[in-house]
């Protein structure tokens, strides 16, 4: 079971549909001001003995000055390492606390549990 929330206190659109994302639908975040992640995965469904890296996957309706891609971005939210395929939940989250200037045009693909590259 995988699930994602989003927490926000503004207008959120939840169920864009974007044909080109790993997701069924996505939530377009409309003028908020505070907003917050959190994605949780059983561990049975998971590799043991690797450590997975958990991403916010994410993009820009429109263009934006300060990101030079247009396409979807990610950024890590933490790691962790599973150790045995047992019944387990992991609960990654990501929280604004003290950044009230409104943003808006936010399409949220999900958050994505994958296992970390060696370097």
């Amino acid at each position: 079971m995988r699930e994602a929330n989003t927490v926000a206190d503004g207008l959120a659109k939840a169920g864009v549909m974007i044909p080109t994302t790993g997701f069924s639908e996505v939530a377009e975040l409309v003028g908020i001001t505070m907003i917050g992640f959190e994605g949780n995965i059983e561990t049975k469904i998971l590799s043991p003995k690797t450590t997975y890296v958990a991403y916010l996957v994410f993009k820009f309706a429109e263009c934006r000055y300060e990101f030079r891609g247009h396409g979807w971005m990610e950024t890590e939210m933490g790691e962790f390492y599973n150790e045995k395929e047992e019944d387990g939940v992991v609960n990654c989250c990501v929280w604004e606390i003290d950044n009230w200037f409104s943003k808006h045009s936010l399409i949220v693909e999900g958050i994505e549990f994958r296992p970390k590259q060696s370097s």
